[in-house]
């Protein structure tokens, strides 16, 4: 002990740690003839060796200690690894894992790599798979952790499809309405769609209510998916899916209804805070941007910002594409002139959202992205006069060349890959 002080190393190493985090998994989920007693002491160390570690310095110990204990904890979540028959493992490695992520200062690569490649996709099964609730709460707390400001700009990618395939899937309901009038036709669709339990849509809008209440989040949502070209419209569908869920389908109010009017009335309180915080820290000052907020500024003055907002969307995409022109270049414009009004990408960046200076910008590629989105829904539905449309609204040249055209498919995530195969294969309307 006294060679171990005065060289300074600890005590513990990180198989010393790993190693009494196996003998704990073991009293508590294997080990047959372990008391109750035995078992719920098992199960408090447990929780206390992770909060330990992952609330420490990370220094070389501990950061392979973290690494070990949060694949292990993953691996625990894995459906295919059979424990016994009952939910209890995976019920203690969700809330293992829920203690690192909310108690961890710091990410390592490796760590983000096990959440990433392991985490995200056993979350994403067990969203689908389980009906039991506490799995699901305890998911849905998971998800909810990932989103913490340190950990978003390597989970932008699974935070999407979490948010669009767990949250607003079990609070889908439009096959609900559709029901009633084809209740013959449309039995096996609505089957599928409307088997989520009025507890886990409960459990579904409570977590989505965690993300209303973080302010900074949802603007966060709102820069980085809402106005991103490639991303979907998050911001935008969370808010439609609790303004369906606040209806009341009935006389009778219910608890579904009481949590998604909550959910909504936090983003108004978001918006109005922020909007009286730039009110007083600009104190009336000029805008050299012409932005400006609730409280400030006359029609003429917002007309003239849209005017502007406007004009400067055809410069992006009038001035990124030359004669022959990518709508790639277009695509990568409208995602790196965020550059300039945040920092931030799927590889990485902070995703802490830039004050009043960078909000024209983001609203700039908003637009585009919306006429973006407008040219897709035209050929999707009806490609014979798509060209005209896109060149009328400034997403070509006046004169769309093949080169713009052919850029434009490749690069358009969006487009019905089946509506665009048929279209190539007619070939010139002139010729066939």
């Amino acid at each position: 002990n006294n060679n171990n002080n005065n060289n300074n190393e600890p005590l513990l190493n990180a198989d010393h740690i790993c190693g009494l985090l196996d003998t704990c998994l073991h009293v508590s989920h294997r080990a047959e003839e372990a008391s109750p007693l035995l078992r719920s002491a098992a199960c408090d160390s447990l929780s206390q060796i992770v909060l330990l570690v992952f609330s420490a310095e990370n220094d070389d110990c501990m950061s392979a200690a973290r690494a070990t204990i949060l694949s292990q904890l993953t691996s625990l979540l894995n459906p295919r690894f059979v424990l016994g028959g009952t939910v209890e493992p995976r019920v203690t490695s969700l809330m293992l894992v829920n203690i690192a992520l909310e108690t961890m200062r710091t990410v390592t690569s490796d760590e983000v790599q096990i959440l990433q490649d392991e985490l995200c996709k056993y979350l994403l099964t067990w969203s689908y798979t389980t009906t039991d609730l506490i799995i699901l709460s305890l998911t849905l707390r998971v998800i909810f952790n990932l989103f913490q400001p340190m950990l978003r700009n390597e989970m932008k990618v699974p935070l999407e499809i979490f948010l669009t395939s767990v949250h607003m899937r079990i609070l889908d309901t439009t096959t609900k309405k559709t029901s009633t009038s084809q209740q013959q036709t449309n039995n096996k669709n609505t089957t599928t769609l409307s088997s989520f339990s009025k507890e886990q849509q409960e459990a579904a809008l409570e977590s989505l209510l965690e993300f209303c209440q973080e302010p900074s989040l949802m603007q966060d949502l709102y820069l980085n998916y809402d106005c991103d070209v490639n991303c979907t419209n998050l911001f935008d569908t969370i808010v439609g899916s609790l303004a369906a869920m606040a209806a009341p389908n009935s006389s009778s109010i219910t608890a579904h209804n009481k949590l998604a009017v909550e959910g909504i009335l936090s983003i108004l309180d978001s918006i109005a805070r922020k909007c009286c915080i730039t009110n007083n820290n600009n104190n009336n000052a000029n805008y050299d941007n012409n932005y400006y907020t609730a409280e400030s500024g006359n029609d003429d003055q917002r007309n003239n910002t849209y005017s502007n907002i406007s004009c400067n969307i055809s410069n992006i995409i009038m001035n990124d594409t030359d004669e022959n022109g990518s709508i790639h270049d277009i695509h990568n414009n409208i995602s790196e002139s965020g550059n300039n009004s945040r920092s931030s990408s799927v590889g990485g960046g902070d995703w802490e959202a830039e004050e009043e200076t960078h909000k024209v910008a983001a609203q700039e590629r908003k637009r585009t992205k919306h006429i973006i989105q407008q040219v897709v829904n035209e050929f999707n539905e009806n490609n014979k006069n798509w060209i005209k449309i896109a060149e009328e609204m400034g997403l070509f040249h006046k004169t769309a060349t093949p080169e713009m055209v052919a850029s434009f498919l490749y690069n358009t995530s969006q487009i019905d890959k089946t509506i665009m195969g048929l279209y190539l294969g007619k070939g010139p309307d002139d010729l066939y």
